[in-house]
């Protein structure tokens, strides 16, 4: 069923999948770019467990190897177990359009909101 929904369907999904990015001087572009932009960045390494933590950049480090320091929270507000990671400790990652916020200020936001409505 390649030509009816569920072909559409999978051909979206890959191209979903396919914006993951494996190359080292990919990923110190995209890195950089969403540190830059402060948008949020998906990463994929070991240290931050099996799947994919999206998170902001705080800082990059150009030192003997290059170092990622991370937000101490992802998009949820969970506290990552690692915030430095040298770019050999990536196995890829994924970027996004959307601005990193801290959660913890957006959710204060939002309660404030809704008691004033």
């Amino acid at each position: 069923m390649v030509g009816g929904k569920s072909g559409r369907l999978y051909i979206s999904f890959r191209k979903f999948m396919d914006e993951e990015i494996s190359n080292p001087t990919d990923i110190v572009s995209h890195l950089i770019t969403s540190k830059e932009n402060g948008t949020i960045i998906g990463i994929n390494s070991y240290l931050l467990g099996t799947t994919m933590v999206r998170t902001g950049i705080e800082a990059l480090i150009f030192d003997n190897e290059f170092v990622v320091v991370l937000k101490p929270y992802d998009i949820h507000g969970y506290m990552l177990p690692v915030t430095r990671l040298f770019l050999s400790e990536i196995q890829s990652v994924r970027s996004f359009t959307s601005k990193f916020e801290n959660p913890f200020v957006a959710r204060m936001n939002e309660d404030r909101n809704s008691l004033l409505a």
